[in-house]
């Protein structure tokens, strides 16, 4: 039988669980955990913005930041569970693969996808189910894996 992988996730935490097929039950397998994404913006960055002059005038105004704080920790995040999952479908530790994460953190992963994980990616759930119970998480996933 494949080995399945099942990945729900958030912006700070993730969880996989196996399963080797058919209506089997879910083992969790790794947690991965990103504290950083439960911080405020103002934990995140150590300074103000900086300032800068006005292009004509004597005027001085703060800088934006071009990337917010918050997003930027959820996309490192990203970043580090699809490379995870990339290491995994690459070797044939993951042959099918199904992902549920909350809408914008599912693009963030979707948009990090190489290819072995997307040849391996059998359906996205864009539902938050990472606080599920495995037995409840199996209710939201195809009958047979």
């Amino acid at each position: 039988m494949q080995t399945t992988w099942i990945l729900t996730a958030d912006a700070a935490e993730g969880i996989i669980y196996k399963t080797s097929g058919g209506k089997g039950e879910l083992i969790e397998h790794m947690r991965f955990e990103h504290p950083q994404s439960r911080l405020r913006d103002r934990e995140l960055t150590t300074d103000l913005p900086g300032r800068a002059y006005d292009s004509a005038g004597h005027g001085r105004h703060a800088m934006e930041q071009t990337v917010d704080p918050k997003r930027h920790e959820a996309e490192t995040f990203a970043g580090e569970l699809t490379e995870y999952l990339h290491r995994a479908c690459n070797s044939g530790a993951c042959e099918r693969l199904y992902i549920a994460a909350p809408p914008a953190f599912l693009g963030m992963l979707r948009e990090r996808y190489s290819k072995p994980v997307r040849q391996a990616l059998k359906q996205e759930l864009d539902n938050h189910l990472l606080a599920k119970e495995p037995r409840e998480l199996r209710r939201h996933l195809p009958e047979y894996l």
